[in-house]
């Protein structure tokens, strides 16, 4: 029997599983891919320069390895 996770609604539906409210401020943390995110927006409007993300091996929620989503396994080269 294999008992290896599969995923959870965190690190395959990209579900956020962490929503604060100071006031105006949203603060919010999700799972994209090999990416935990956490996003900063101040009057519904997100600013940029407060997000942080991470790269991270496994689901924090079920264990489970996650891999890069598609657009970030792609990298784009121009020739000059």
């Amino acid at each position: 029997m294999n008992n290896k996770p599969t995923g959870c609604k965190y690190c395959k539906q990209g579900k956020s599983f962490n929503v604060i409210y100071f006031g105006d401020v949203i603060i919010i943390s999700y799972i994209l891919g090999n990416r935990l995110y956490t996003d900063v927006a101040d009057d519904g409007f997100p600013a940029e320069e407060d997000g942080k993300q991470e790269k991270i091996i496994n689901c924090p929620f079920c264990g489970s390895e996650v891999h890069p989503a598609p657009d970030e396994e792609m990298e784009v080269v121009q020739d000059d």
